[in-house]
């Protein structure tokens, strides 16, 4: 039976109450080869489920597009099918997974420990195959370290405070589960600073694996992705020097931006420039649309008329809801952009270096800017220093990757910068139908302070993992939230 073992994550039973190690197995698989895990990975370790554009499907992270600055309630038009499941999340409520006071599973947790438990059988399993090719080999470790590290990023900046040098080491993190083999213990869970360890191991021997491979989709982990992603990492812990050793690796050379100053282009050019897709596209953000548009902020007070950014991303429907119309995926993606940002970031931060950060920004305005545009306008950062050049590459970053997934973990981010902190309140308006279609009535608003006075910012574990682990996971308190009538 050396071949025969339990994928206890393929054939779970998840109760109504369970937790998120809570699998039964119910079956045998039988995996005879490296393309088997191989399989398994594309399979099921990979975000590539069904109904991707489910707003109401929490594996889909809706709700990250929901607690920022980007996005305010509409209720124009006739059709609204979201706002009541989804309003305790974009209200910043004690409880955010509840409809009218009743409580809804937090799918998202769920979904990230399945797949990293996924990677962990494959793991586990893989040195059973030693006559198959190392290079096969080599690629499935990579890839199979890239998926669980790329989950515990997510559930590390969902579901804990923000990686602080000063704290992280005390500050509690989430469970880690390397281990594929279900134990009769309860897991508590590690810091911060312990989860952002494994991550970056995970990934700095990910990148080795996967060097000099072959690239044959975007939708599996690469070489490129593995550095893209480091960078990001190293970009949260404050590692400055260490982020840059990715973002500039030469891996990167063969991928280019994509040039919006063409007019013939449009959004969906912009597909060209991803790194790496998880398979959550864009439709997801526009289907918010019905109860849900762009904030005002971000629609009129980011982009200058000449910047082509404005006209790709959003649209105005008929009722004159903002819509975010953005081909790339709402969340799970690395793209090239993004690369320009965390380099302009890193170099800025870094004495002496802010030339540097100034070339990456020129180099990605350059492709978002109409022809012909005035230099005065297209460097209208051109003399920035220190903190005021690190705000403007964080206003160039929420007008670039806007719901792309970054918003809310930057915020958080930047309330613990090492360096430059910022900390940003944010207000919610609540409304209510109007007379007409076209018409909505402000009733009041909710308000999520600045990081140091709110403890909104992390999302509470859910129920079902709380009481299966008797205990042993202490939860996130938050507070009920006040409603400021008008």
């Amino acid at each position: 039976m050396k071949n025969c073992f339990y994928l206890f994550l393929i054939f779970m039973v998840l109760s109504s109450c369970g937790d998120f190690l809570e699998e039964r197995s119910e079956g045998k698989a039988y995996v005879t080869s490296c393309a088997d895990l191989e399989e398994l990975l594309v399979g099921e370790g990979y975000w590539n489920w069904e109904n991707q554009q489910d707003v109401l499907d929490m594996k889909n992270l809706p709700f990250l597009h929901l607690m920022d600055d980007d996005t305010e309630m509409c209720l124009l038009g006739n059709a609204h099918s979201y706002y009541e499941k989804l309003q305790a999340i974009y209200s910043w409520e004690r409880l955010p997974f509840n409809e009218k006071g009743n409580p809804f599973p937090d799918e998202a947790w769920k979904h990230f420990y399945h797949t990293i438990s996924v990677a962990n059988v494959v793991l586990d399993k893989l040195p059973e195959f030693s006559n198959e090719s190392l290079e096969l080999r080599e690629r499935i470790e990579g890839e199979a370290l890239f998926i669980r590290a790329w989950n515990y990023y997510y559930l590390i900046n969902l579901y804990a405070k923000p990686y602080s040098k000063t704290t992280a080491s005390m500050d509690p993190g989430v469970p880690v589960k390397l281990d594929p083999m279900i134990e009769d213990v309860f897991f508590s869970r590690q810091s911060v600073d312990s989860v952002y360890s494994l991550i970056v191991s995970d990934l700095e021997k990910a990148v080795v694996l996967l060097d000099g491979g072959v690239e044959e989709t975007i939708y599996q982990a690469s070489e490129a992705a593995v550095h893209a992603l480091l960078g990001r990492i190293y970009l949260y812990m404050g590692e400055y020097e260490l982020a840059l050793v990715h973002l500039e690796d030469p891996v990167f050379t063969s991928y280019a931006l994509v040039d919006l100053s063409s007019a013939s282009l449009s959004s969906s050019s912009m597909e060209m420039e991803v790194i790496h897709s998880q398979m959550v596209d864009g439709g997801l953000v526009s289907k918010l649309s019905v109860d849900f548009q762009v904030s005002e902020e971000l629609y009129y007070d980011m982009y200058d008329p000449e910047d082509q950014r404005g006209k790709f991303f959003f649209s105005s429907a008929y009722y004159g809801n903002r819509i975010c119309g953005k081909s790339v995926p709402s969340v799970g993606a690395l793209r090239v952009a993004e690369l320009f940002l965390n380099r302009a970031e890193a170099y800025a931060m870094l004495e002496g270096q802010e030339e540097k950060a100034v070339e990456n920004l020129r180099a990605l305005r350059s492709k978002r800017y109409v022809e012909g545009t005035s230099l005065e306008i297209m460097d209208s950062f051109k003399g920035l220093t220190g903190k005021e050049l690190v705000d403007f590459i964080r206003q160039e970053r929420r007008r670039e990757l806007c719901f792309e997934g970054h918003r809310w973990f930057d915020l958080r981010r930047y309330a613990v910068s090492p360096k430059y902190p910022e900390s940003k309140m944010i207000r919610h308006n609540i409304y209510g139908e109007g007379a007409s279609a076209s018409e909505q009535v402000l009733l009041g608003y909710y308000i999520l302070d600045t990081y140091d006075k709110d403890n909104g910012w992390v999302l509470p574990i859910p129920d079902y993992a709380i009481e299966f682990n008797d205990g042993a996971l202490e939860n996130n308190e938050r507070e009920d939230r006040t409603f400021f009538e008008l």
